[in-house]
């Protein structure tokens, strides 16, 4: 799974790669980034794998720098793997991984 947040500034390649064969959803910044303006989820034949673009609200603030659930660097987290350690891990064990389920 990919996981991508709108208007979040990745670097313009990692970008690129996590969205290859769709760069149309890119828009290109100056300062060597790049960021998608969408929100919504499909599924990309190119990676053989389900893309997740998250709203901005699940970006915040800390100590001038921008985090995902307030805990992650948005670009270390782009590619969930069920099988990789690190980040992938802590997101589960923290069970911000929920965010994406229903609740009632």
């Amino acid at each position: 799974m990919i996981l991508l947040f709108e208007e979040y500034q990745y670097p313009k390649q990692r970008l690129n790669e996590a969205l290859s064969g769709y760069d149309y959803m890119c828009t290109e910044l100056r300062n060597g980034r790049a960021k998608v303006q969408y929100v919504g989820y499909f599924f990309s034949k190119e990676r053989d794998d389900s893309v997740f673009i998250l709203p901005k609200v699940f970006i915040e603030e800390h100590n001038q720098q921008k985090l995902a659930f307030g805990k992650y660097l948005p670009e270390d987290i782009i590619f969930i793997n069920a099988f990789e350690n690190g980040a992938v891990k802590k997101i589960i064990d923290d069970s911000d991984h929920n965010v994406t389920r229903w609740r009632n």
